[in-house]
């Protein structure tokens, strides 16, 4: 009786166990998350103010999620969701709901900074979107239609998509959006976008209204770098490095002599800019910028976020060595 020939390994791609349980990662998060309400005049018929025995205008209200990034009060949504609003206030996780003050904004990122009185806050844990991958699972809580803490699944279909990919006005100056399949609805702005390590990534910021399944969040790095000037100061200049950029290539690289195809080419310096005060010149590779590696997609942007005044370190290659420079950012002129 003849046996059976030894089983040969398969080589065909085996779905992957999700290590988080779903049910788990959302009543984490449920204490971080919370619901926005906006109300403003609108003007009637007779105006904002009417005169003495006239209808006043209509009080308007507008629905949408935001989270809590620190346990003295802090929440954080988008602009958009609080723009032009006479009264806002922060609906808890158990059903209490607080008068909030507006304490910053950023109307290019579509980023707002709340601030209410409560003890016994949970905040919410931020990631690091740098670390963010087409594929990886993420979760979705917010406000849609007004149904609070709703949660939706889905992936990252896919990161860095541009102003010119997304177009979604003054807000998408230096987009680059995290895009997901996760089930984001009206309501859902200001919402956080988690991983399976309960951390934000991003926050939900718009619908592709050309079909449905397709939805985009800031990423949190982006959120995370003018947080401390909204706080302070109510707003979040930008600063100015002064470069012109082009992606890499791999003959690029191999003509400088990179072991790998990095960083992002230095085409042109602007006379005068910070970049030239540092000595960077045409033909310099950009490796890394304030700790992180240099991209073509998210230099301008982290550039542009910084903050002037700031110093900042940055490692170049230039005839075939690896070098280190600091830059002082200077204010964005205009």
């Amino acid at each position: 009786m003849s046996s059976a020939p030894d089983a040969q390994p398969s080589t065909a791609l085996v779905p992957a166990t999700i290590p988080v349980d779903f049910v788990a990662l959302a009543k984490a998060l449920d204490p971080s998350v919370v619901t926005i309400r906006t109300s403003a005049l609108v003007r009637g018929a007779r105006g904002l103010y009417p005169r003495l025995g006239e209808e006043p205008g209509e009080a308007q209200i507008a629905l949408g999620s935001g989270f809590i990034v620190d346990d003295r009060g802090l929440v954080v949504t988008n602009n958009h969701v609080v723009a032009g609003g006479t009264e806002i206030s922060v609906k808890l996780a158990g059903g209490r709901e607080l008068p909030a003050r507006l304490v910053g904004r950023d109307e290019e990122l579509d980023v707002a900074l709340l601030l209410i009185d409560a003890k016994g806050l949970v905040a919410a844990k931020l990631g690091d979107s740098d670390d963010v991958e087409v594929g990886e699972w993420i979760l979705a809580i917010g406000n849609p239609f007004g149904l609070d803490h709703t949660v939706t699944a889905g992936i990252v279909s896919a990161v860095e998509r541009t102003a010119k990919e997304v177009p979604l006005g003054k807000q998408a100056v230096h987009a680059s959006f995290i895009q997901t399949d996760a089930s984001i609805n009206p309501g859902n702005s200001g919402g956080p976008i988690v991983n399976l390590a309960g951390q934000v990534i991003g926050i939900a910021i718009a619908i592709d209204a050309r079909g449905g399944g397709i939805g985009f969040a800031v990423p949190i790095d982006m959120v995370k770098a003018i947080l401390p000037a909204l706080e302070r100061d109510g707003r979040a200049p930008r600063s100015f490095l002064g470069v012109f950029l082009s992606p890499m290539s791999d003959d690029l690289a191999g003509a400088v002599g990179l072991p790998d195809k990095r960083g992002v080419y230095v085409s042109g310096v602007v006379d005068g800019s910070p970049a030239a005060q540092a000595g960077l010149t045409k033909g310099d590779i950009l490796l890394a910028f304030d700790g992180h590696v240099a991209r073509a997609k998210s230099l301008p942007w982290r550039a542009a976020l910084a903050g002037p005044g700031k110093k900042v370190k940055a490692k170049i290659w230039r005839a075939g060595k690896e070098r280190e420079v600091e830059i002082t950012l200077a204010r964005l002129p205009g």
